[in-house]
């Protein structure tokens, strides 16, 4: 009998704030990934109105090539509602709504990315930093660090080579040398791979 587990995800918001905001979420490994979209948003004060997906990526945050994975066809999650008009063939493709957290966050230190907003480009990194073996009926805030910016304090990104980057979900593997810049003052440095 497999019991069911709880996750701790640490959920870092890309932000231009000195100091780190983040949320620390217990969530059900049953739950969806939808499930955890609509909580990180809902931690942030966020409205949810704006288009949103996951990405697949490596421990050093770049988005994952179609041959580093096996258990989803994609590396990119959207909302059950895109992925049905982008993939109409294939009702089968993984989106937000039929993928369980348990697919990907399998042992502490696995991460995802979280993307918000096409054209404002809210960016949230995501670590497992713990799984119980206890049911989780709802998703939890146990940990709040850092105020969140309000949703509409961040102005649209016109840099149309970063808005065409986003409408591909970010599932390409040239990430700026900038982008790799901004994380490299974080927390995740301690869930590294060889950690694990």
């Amino acid at each position: 009998m497999v019991t069911q587990q709880s996750i701790v995800l640490r959920v870092l918001l890309d932000s231009e704030k000195k100091e780190d905001i983040y949320r620390d979420i217990k969530i059900s490994d049953t739950a969806s990934f939808q499930n955890l979209g609509d909580a990180i948003l809902n931690a942030f004060g966020f409205t949810g109105h704006e288009a949103s997906s996951f990405v697949r990526v490596t421990r050093s945050w770049e988005p994952m090539a179609n041959e580093d994975y096996d258990s989803m066809s994609d590396s990119d999650l959207p909302t059950m509602e895109i992925q049905q008009e982008m993939f109409v063939d294939d009702p089968k493709s993984p989106h937000m709504g039929n993928t369980l957290l348990n697919q990907v966050f399998n042992k502490v230190g696995s991460n995802i990315l979280f993307t918000y907003d096409l054209l404002k480009n809210w960016r949230f990194l995501i670590v497992a930093t713990e799984i119980i073996d206890e049911k989780q009926a709802q998703p939890e805030v146990i940990l709040i660090h850092g105020e969140a910016p309000a949703e509409e304090s961040k102005e649209i990104d016109f840099n149309f080579d970063n808005m065409a980057k986003n409408e591909r979900s970010m599932a390409s593997n040239d990430f700026d040398d900038d982008d790799d810049d901004e994380f490299a003052d974080g927390w995740m440095d301690e869930y590294e791979t060889d950690d694990y």
